[in-house]
């Protein structure tokens, strides 16, 4: 890795075992993506690991990464002011950002019907958030039978 680069560690794994595409809306699992790696790399040292995958009839979602990790009762906080998943929450106002992508996250898990748990990464030594979402339980599913570009 060069000195000063981000290293971001991909497992993707959620071929459709039906064979066809994954039954999720582009723009959410985008969005959630987005909000998720940018958290993630804004606060690592220098490692980043994302890891997709598909258990049953669930997306499964984990992003880790090596920096310093959250204090445990705002990541468990349950999407109160004080909770990390609070609409403007910063855990440090020296680092850019605007307080939205977990609380972004927070409310696309909600509309699936899903889960998020925050966690400290076992490997990486920083922080840790795990989303499930159950597919065909809500909006990721919403578009299944629009084709593309409509």
């Amino acid at each position: 890795m060069p000195s000063g680069g981000l290293h971001i560690d991909w497992s993707v794994d959620i071929a459709d075992e039906r064979g066809g595409p994954l039954d999720v809306d582009r723009e959410d699992l985008l969005e959630l993506l987005g909000n998720l790696l940018d958290n993630a790399c804004k606060w690592a040292r220098g490692q980043v690991r994302c890891r997709l995958t598909l258990a049953g009839e669930c997306l499964e979602v984990r992003v880790e990464d090596d920096g310093p990790g959250a204090p445990a009762a705002q990541a468990a906080g349950g999407g109160g002011a004080d909770s990390i998943t609070g609409r403007g929450v910063r855990l440090d106002e020296a680092v850019g950002g605007h307080g939205l992508g977990l609380a972004i996250v927070s409310e696309i898990v909600a509309a699936h019907r899903g889960r998020l748990r925050f966690y400290a990464a076992p490997q990486l030594g920083g922080f840790g958030v795990e989303v499930i979402i159950p597919l065909g339980a809500g909006p990721l599913a919403a578009h299944a039978d629009e084709g593309p570009g409509q």
